[in-house]
């Protein structure tokens, strides 16, 4: 019998799946980054890295992602997203970074074998229903701290609130002002009141925004009935909204989640690893003949997990795949 899908894996599925989407990563990173790193930036999408490093115990309530970019005046930098899903800010969440981020380093360390090392720049996506209200700096952890010490608390994150962000100030695109609205009232309980803001902004999307928002919505809302959605897209779509209600056929999160959720959020994880495991590959040994790539995109997830396991630090490909 197969685990359930929690309610925090149907929020990660979704953001990491905007952020595979390479003109929605470049758009966020260059919209909430501070502008003077952005000018640092060479233009052109991040790379997207493989592997989390979120520790077992926090899963239910996080998610990350790593990307790499390069640096006009060469080198490179990894901007790493941590998404918390706790319905109250975390005070530790900083703390937490630190150990992240050391992991990150540890990492690249070991797969490039030099140095310098690269900086990575932390962000925290607060995806709570109440406003972020801790310091964004590990020395709000320390209480007051003589000033010959303060040179020892270097680790800042950047933060982006959604709670706290007016609808009208989300930047970038339509695409992602959408998504991002969409996530910062899904958990809410007023989500019904803004709907029909939210859906108004999809009227200039594709078929595959539409998709991946209403399926959203229809798996993560918690409070939201298919009265008030039929409702809203009555108002915003009134000519579409029979056919838009048609393909939407999961349940909500107070009836449960129907097993066509579960095989298709499924499928995606091991879609992703296997795309992981190959950039990995391809990173550490150049390109990748055409038998292991069948082999890794034919696998099961056990299987990826432990080649991606071996990949870190095996010698070679044969090492990877006896």
């Amino acid at each position: 019998m197969s685990t359930p899908i929690t309610e925090a894996q149907v929020h990660d599925a979704f953001f990491k799946s905007i952020m595979e989407d390479a003109e929605i990563a470049e758009q966020f990173l260059h919209e909430y980054l501070p502008k003077a790193v952005v000018e640092l930036l060479e233009p052109g999408p991040p790379e997207l890295q493989p592997g989390s490093f979120v520790d077992e115990s926090f899963r239910r309530h996080q998610t990350d992602i790593l990307f790499r970019v390069r640096l006009r005046g060469g080198g490179e930098v990894l901007p790493y997203i941590l998404v918390e899903h706790k319905s109250a800010p975390d005070p530790l969440a900083c703390l937490q970074l630190l150990r992240y981020v050391a992991r990150i380093l540890v990492r690249w360390h070991r797969v490039n074998k030099r140095l310098p090392l690269p900086v990575v720049i932390p962000v925290i996506v607060h995806h709570g229903p109440s406003p972020w209200c801790y310091s964004q700096q590990l020395e709000g952890l320390l209480g007051d701290v003589a000033q010959p010490l303060r040179t020892y608390l270097s680790l800042r994150h950047e933060l982006v609130d959604l709670a706290a962000i007016d609808d009208a100030a989300f930047h970038g695109s339509v695409r992602l002002r959408t998504y991002l609205m969409l996530m910062k009232y899904i958990r809410r309980r007023d989500l019904a009141q803004h709907l029909v803001t939210v859906l108004a902004h999809c009227l200039a999307l594709a078929r595959v925004d539409w998709d991946r928002l209403l399926n959203y919505i229809d798996a993560g809302a918690a409070y939201l009935d298919k009265d008030e959605l039929r409702a809203a897209l009555d108002r915003v779509a009134p000519t579409q909204a029979e056919e838009i209600m048609g393909f939407i056929s999961q349940p909500y999160f107070e009836k449960g989640i129907e097993k066509g959720m579960e095989t298709g959020l499924a499928k995606g994880q091991i879609k992703g690893l296997a795309d992981a495991l190959m950039r990995l590959l391809e990173r550490r040994f150049g390109s990748v003949p055409a038998p292991i790539g069948e082999r890794v995109f034919a696998a099961d997830e056990a299987a990826l997990r432990s080649w991606f396991d071996l990949a870190i630090d095996a010698p070679s490909l044969e090492a990877v795949f006896g």
